[in-house]
């Protein structure tokens, strides 16, 4: 279809094969059955809910569907009722041809915008204080990121980000990526040309390399599954403790209350239970945000595809002694996708109380 729409130089936007369904309503009337009265006996009966057969819906009306349809999307003020009719007759011409009957053509105008491929963005830092502070690092552009291979069960973080052009990278370990049983051969993923390496004074420097035979693009996620089930969990023991904090604030305000009533040491006890409450309101609304958060992480963040974050970009091979220095290198390069880090803000070490950023 494609290829015969551009035969006629139609601006395209999009072809979708669809079916189009409506309901053609009946026209009011008077309802003449009574048999709302045998209804009514039978809600007298006392019922088990087990017991009641499934209900299905009703649509007052007839529904009509349409023949499939190749519903073609075109850039807005570029084509003309002849160009449509011509093209529709090329279609239909090939799909005759096929022995393919009662398929309708409709054109539409359209703009089409790229879908974020790539799931749900992380989040920012968060400074102390906030009510998301205990559990945000883990989705966070933080240093120190929890990741696993797409098809690895090793967990590991990862290190430093690193801008090559308009690309964005960040270095973890080897083998939190890769099995440990597999031929440790240098791994790189067409079209990254780039190379790290050590120089004098222990600096990485870049330098270019003609891509070559690559490898399937070997997907870096946030939290394996083991590890993002652990931070679900770990999210609502929050909130359990949390709870658990309100009842106890409750029954000690009760008590502090009763002393206010009785007279009792007064001016203490209502000091007290004011503060109580402010608290109370602190811990449910931070109940309340936590819970928000949790729905919010399951329902966007539990497929995998929706964590993936990059892919390796390059891993040379793990060695011991490695010249010049003689260092032990076990390194990685990550390329990231830039819409998963539309809030970094770079290097930045979450150490609880501050932020460190590094430059």
């Amino acid at each position: 279809m494609v290829e015969l729409l551009t035969q006629r130089n139609i601006s395209l936007t999009s072809v979708d094969f669809v079916r189009f369904t409506w309901l053609n309503k009946q026209p009011d009337h008077e309802i003449v059955s009574e048999d709302d009265d045998d209804n009514d006996a039978k809600e007298e009966e006392e019922e088990d809910y087990d017991d009641i057969p499934h209900i299905k819906p009703v649509e007052d009306g007839v529904r009509y569907y349409t023949n499939p349809t190749i519903w073609v999307g075109v850039v807005p003020g570029t084509l003309t009722g002849a160009l449509a009719h011509e093209s529709a007759s090329d279609i239909l011409a090939y799909l005759n041809g096929l022995e393919v009957q009662n398929i309708d053509i409709a054109y539409r105008e359209s703009i089409f915008s790229s879908l974020r491929a790539h799931g749900p963005a992380l989040y920012p830092p968060v400074e102390d204080g906030d009510d998301l502070k205990d559990i945000i690092d883990n989705v966070s552009v933080a240093l120190s990121l929890p990741i696993a291979g797409l098809k690895t069960t090793m967990q590991g973080t990862l290190g430093p980000y690193f801008h090559v052009g308009k690309k964005l990278y960040a270095i973890t370990a080897r083998h939190n990526l890769f099995l440990l049983n597999d031929d440790n051969a240098e791994f790189m993923h067409k079209g990254n040309v780039y190379l790290i390496t050590w120089q004098s004074k222990s600096f990485l420097t870049l330098r270019s390399r003609p891509p070559s035979d690559s490898a399937p693009k070997k997907k870096v996620l946030v939290m394996g599954k083991p590890a993002f089930t652990n931070y679900l969990a770990s999210i609502q023991a929050l909130i359990g403790t949390l709870i658990d904090s309100t009842e106890y604030i409750q029954r000690t305000n009760t008590t502090f209350r009763n002393r206010v009533e009785a007279g009792t040491n007064v001016q203490e006890s209502q000091a007290k239970l004011d503060e109580n409450e402010a608290e109370l309101l602190k811990t449910r609304r931070k109940i309340d945000k936590l819970k928000k958060f949790f729905v919010d992480i399951k329902k966007r963040w539990s497929k995998r595809k929706d964590r993936v974050i990059g892919f390796v970009a390059w891993a040379p091979p793990i060695g011991v002694g490695v010249a010049p220095h003689r260092y032990t290198r076990d390194l990685c390069v990550v390329e990231l996708y830039k819409d998963k880090f539309k809030d970094m803000i770079g290097n930045v070490l979450s150490l609880g109380a501050v932020l460190v950023y590094s430059h």
